[in-house]
């Protein structure tokens, strides 16, 4: 799957790399994990969340044309299907804001997230390798009714999956998965805001201003 993308961790510089608006997504949830796992004192994960959340909504303006940019570029059409993965209520800041920005500049294209259903927990974040295709079905599914009923009678080849953040892979697989079980006829894209490197192999570390 080609995955169209804003920004790409190298792997040297994935941990010192200071908050942007292309990695507020991922530092908010490593410094969320900090403070679950006690890494970190509360006050200042509680100041890092904030000033990702302040530099992510600061940035909204020029990711917007960026992100929309990038996916003219790949799909070179407007009628399409578009779907986002289920994220967990304390994350969906991040996609809530991407699918306002879809659905803004793409007024044609479908929203079939709600098609899609987990069969599984996947937490892709935090897993550190690929997963194979067969282990992968067992995550996503989707409703082949709902799904027909917004697709009905409409010309549509492509289905893009959208998310902030790319691991390995898995999520989207696991979907893309899922929708061809019900049809081959489709191209499916992936983007994302910023893209984990290929070889990485810790998700969660901790900033060397934070060690002691």
């Amino acid at each position: 799957m080609k995955v169209l993308y804003l920004h790409k961790y190298k792997v040297e510089n994935r941990v010192s790399e200071n908050i942007s608006k292309y990695n507020a997504p991922h530092k908010y949830r490593v410094y969320s994990d900090f403070m679950q796992t006690e890494k970190i004192d509360l006050p200042t994960g509680k100041r890092e969340i904030e000033n990702c959340l302040n530099l992510f909504r600061d940035g909204l303006p020029e990711l917007e044309i960026e992100i929309v940019d990038k996916i003219k570029q790949g799909l070179r059409e407007d009628l399409f299907l578009f779907a986002f993965p289920y994220t967990k209520p304390a994350n969906k800041i991040f996609n809530d804001e991407l699918q306002t920005i879809i659905k803004r500049n793409f007024i044609d294209a479908i929203d079939i997230s709600a098609c899609f259903f987990k069969k599984k927990e996947l937490n892709s974040t935090k897993l550190k390798r690929k997963l194979s295709d067969e282990a992968l079905s067992e995550y996503y599914g989707i409703d082949k009714a709902k799904l027909e009923n917004l697709i009905k009678g409409k010309q549509i080849s492509t289905l893009l999956l959208i998310d902030d953040v790319y691991s390995n892979g898995n999520t989207f697989t696991s979907m893309e998965l899922a929708f061809k079980e019900i049809t081959h006829d489709f191209l499916v894209i992936g983007a994302v805001i910023l893209k984990m490197p290929d070889d990485a192999t810790t998700r969660f570390s901790l900033p060397a201003k934070h060690k002691q």
